[in-house]
């Protein structure tokens, strides 16, 4: 039981941190203070 949970921890803090580099790479290409001009690209 306690490899399951150690293997649990290990994935989730991976995914966690993966997802954090994402966010930082990978930038949303929407910026969300230029909508409301009807050229923001978003529709």
């Amino acid at each position: 039981m306690y490899i399951a949970q150690t293997i649990l921890v290990v994935l989730i803090a991976v995914i966690a941190l993966v997802w954090l580099l994402r966010k930082f790479i990978f930038p949303n290409k929407y910026n969300s203070s230029n909508c409301g001009d009807g050229d923001c690209g978003c529709h």
